[in-house]
């Protein structure tokens, strides 16, 4: 008795340190997720590069395929006042196209919206 005490003490053990485990992967995953810490695996979530500067960004995601002045796709009304003047910067990833604006902030480009959409969808 005493040794199927033990295995059965052991296979808790195992059960416990296995989901603790797991439950450990899915907070980092959905943290990185958000905060658009693995953008070579999945596409970030919206607004996951809020607050960064474009030297930030270029230095995660590289050069982008595409950048213009203004707004991409259709803003807030409110974004014209308070946004301007506005850049958008375009990376073709993910199957996929993930839009950034940024604007001037003390000095540098930051990031103030960026959304990712999938191949086929639009604004």
């Amino acid at each position: 008795m005493a040794r199927g005490e033990t295995l059965l003490q052991r296979a808790k053990h195992n059960a416990w340190l296995g989901a603790t485990l797991l439950l450990w992967l899915a907070a980092i995953g959905a943290l990185s997720f958000r905060f658009g810490l693995l953008p070579a695996i999945v596409p970030p979530a919206d607004d996951a590069f809020v607050g960064l500067s474009v030297k930030e960004i270029t230095n995660r995601l590289g050069k982008p395929n595409d950048q213009r002045q203004g707004h991409y796709g259709n803003p807030h009304y409110q974004w014209d006042a308070t946004y301007e003047p506005c850049e958008s910067l375009t990376y073709r990833k993910w199957n996929g196209t993930l839009y950034i604006s940024v604007y001037p902030k003390h000095g540098e480009w930051v990031c103030f919206c960026s959304n990712w959409v999938s191949a086929g969808h639009s604004f």
